[in-house]
């Protein structure tokens, strides 16, 4: 990935490892299969947001909140476990509607 003309890696703990390129995300930095495209991506699906916004309104916003902070704690530990190069679940499949929640909202705000 390369931010301000400067190669990083997402995944900090692989900068020195060994592995081959289609492996380590690392290495795949500017692969096409790795880094997904941005341009056409400025749209806004007006009718997908509202529905979006009654279901989660129809749950508590306390409750919400936990669920999605598990979401978050899960993914991102999953995403440590990763980078080590233990492949475990980014998310817990019981709750798979907060997952794509999770990513939605990550995604409306350009994370």
């Amino acid at each position: 990935m390369l931010i301000a003309g400067i190669e990083t890696c997402p995944f900090p703990a692989c900068w020195k490892c060994d592995r081959k390129p289609l492996k380590c995300p690392r290495k795949m930095v500017g692969n096409s299969f790795w880094i997904a495209q941005r341009h056409g991506q400025d749209w806004n699906d007006i009718e997908s947001i509202a529905a979006i916004e009654w279901m989660v309104a129809q749950v508590p916003s306390t409750e919400w909140q936990v669920r999605l902070d598990r979401v978050r704690d899960t993914f991102f530990s999953a995403r440590d476990h990763w980078a080590a190069g233990d492949r475990i679940a980014l998310f817990d499949p019981v709750d798979l509607i907060a997952w794509y929640i999770f990513q939605w909202d990550r995604l409306r705000r350009g994370e």
